[in-house]
């Protein structure tokens, strides 16, 4: 058995879609007289008026909220690897540039002490006697104004030799000198004449820094 009320209410439905569809073709054909151009949703609303809300398109402001905050943060992590890269390549740089001028500075210094060791042994006595490494400490080296690098020179007897009617004690010596990280030591073979004062000559073709100064006793 129908309900008269439900009846009534699909009546009053019929009549709400014929005036909507009614209202909606009178607005098209108005168009249509004009010259106007509907566009094609718009022609598939007089088809179907009521399917507006299917046909809407959908809101991409919050994905596309999530994809924007996405890309900042991998380019802010890539943007960070890469200054800490630039980072550490400049510590090494000057990690390095420092130990190079250390070692340059300590050669030189190392060069100067073989002078001042030559100057030394000028004056020192019982060259003659010697048998056994000795190590005297010398002068502080001075590079630059306030810039100093300690030096100190060790001497192996190599035993004595003829030359002419002089007797000559010959000696290797290795003078180190010591800058900041730096350290190096050079060493030449010396003829000492002994007499007051001692006359000290180097002997070319003997400079070398490969070799180790000598033991101690």
């Amino acid at each position: 058995m129908i309900d008269r009320n439900s009846v009534i209410i699909g009546e009053v439905k019929n009549k709400k879609f014929i005036e909507v569809q009614r209202a909606a073709t009178k607005g098209y054909a108005d168009c249509f007289q004009r010259g106007i151009k509907i566009p094609a949703r718009k022609l598939l609303d007089i088809k179907n008026p009521f399917s507006n809300a299917r046909n809407t398109l959908p809101v991409k402001g919050s994905s596309q909220g999530y994809v924007t905050t996405a890309v900042v943060s991998i380019l802010a992590i890539l943007s960070l690897f890469a200054t800490r890269n630039m980072i550490v390549a400049t510590v090494d740089n000057f990690r390095s540039a420092g130990y190079s001028q250390a070692l340059t500075t300590s050669l030189y210094a190392a060069e100067v002490a073989l002078q001042a060791t030559i100057t030394e042994m000028e004056t020192r006595s019982g060259l003659a006697t010697a048998s056994n490494c000795f190590e005297v400490t010398l002068s502080n080296v001075e590079i630059d104004t306030n810039l100093e690098a300690t030096a100190s020179y060790r001497a192996e007897p190599l035993g004595a030799t003829t030359v002419g009617s002089e007797t000559r004690y010959l000696y290797r010596v290795y003078a180190t000198a010591v800058y900041r990280v730096g350290s190096a030591t050079v060493s030449q073979i010396v003829s000492v004449d002994v007499n007051s004062p001692n006359t000290v000559y180097l002997l070319p073709a003997t400079w070398t820094d490969r070799l180790a100064p000598c033991a101690l006793p």
